[in-house]
């Protein structure tokens, strides 16, 4: 986004059609898009950690198990599953949006 508003200015004119704060809005739904991006890794390796330590629990208990079979569940790494899966959907939104909107701009000049 930066190198094409960059590009913009670079062959324009001396006046240019287009500003800088034209593009305000989809800058923050990019800048948006990084950061649910972030905490979607960051989820992501948190539902990691979360089944390595249950698998790692399961194989030390394994003989200490009920008769029933039924494990503890796992409300940290569904949590976590869940939330990687939200912040990534939102981060994709929130792409979609910014390139909506830059198609926006650029038709309306």
């Amino acid at each position: 986004m930066l190198a094409f508003i960059g590009n913009l200015y670079g062959h324009a004119t001396a006046t240019p059609s287009l500003e800088l704060h034209d593009f305000n809005y989809a800058i923050g739904l990019f800048g948006l898009g990084l950061v649910a991006t972030v905490v979607a890794s960051i989820c992501g390796y948190l539902n990691f950690l979360a089944a390595q330590r249950q698998l790692s629990d399961s194989f030390a208990l394994l003989k200490a198990r009920s008769t029933t079979g039924m494990a503890a569940p796992n409300y940290a790494g569904k949590s976590t599953r869940n939330g990687a899966f939200v912040f990534g959907i939102a981060s994709l939104a929130l792409f979609v949006s910014g390139v909506i909107s830059v198609i926006c701009i650029l038709s309306s000049y």
